[in-house]
């Protein structure tokens, strides 16, 4: 998400980019939160997750694009969103449906404020408002395909 956050200030986002750069800080608060009070449990995938995201810095250094990154870093959040996915799929009341409709939400404030409309500044905060607004709408579906089971 901060390299997210960088790309879209080097593509001229200005206030909207401040929505992901926040969201970083939190991030950031969470993991430190979660080392400290949290599961120790990484998994190689996580591992293997960061050294993906962590690829898109050198990509930008070499290739002086910073949409490269950012598509870098947003396939790695997708694939980092599967495992919410296959959770969902046999524990749907498990997850805040609403949670991450306010996330939607807010991904598109981020959008509606952006200081300078490209895919570089659009397609990171456009993608996650998607994948937000598709998993409350999973959710209630799967919620409901479980309650009507007999």
């Amino acid at each position: 998400m901060a390299i997210a956050f960088a790309a879209q200030l080097s593509g001229g986002a200005h206030l909207g980019a401040y929505h992901t750069g926040l969201l970083t800080l939190i991030c950031l608060l969470v993991c430190v939160l979660a080392l400290k009070y949290g599961e120790k449990n990484i998994t190689r995938a996580d591992f293997i997750y960061l050294c993906c995201a962590l690829l898109a810095l050198p990509v930008w250094a070499l290739t002086n694009s910073a949409l490269y990154a950012i598509l870098i870093v947003l396939a790695v959040d997708l694939l980092g969103f599967l495992p919410t996915i296959r959770k969902s799929i046999m524990k749907p009341h498990e997850e805040n449906a609403p949670y991450y409709f306010i996330e939607a939400v807010s991904f598109g404030l981020a959008i509606m404020a952006m200081g300078h409309y490209s895919v570089t500044t659009t397609i990171y905060p456009l993608t996650i408002m998607l994948m937000n607004i598709g998993l409350p709408a999973f959710l209630i579906l799967q919620r409901r395909r479980i309650t009507a089971k007999p």
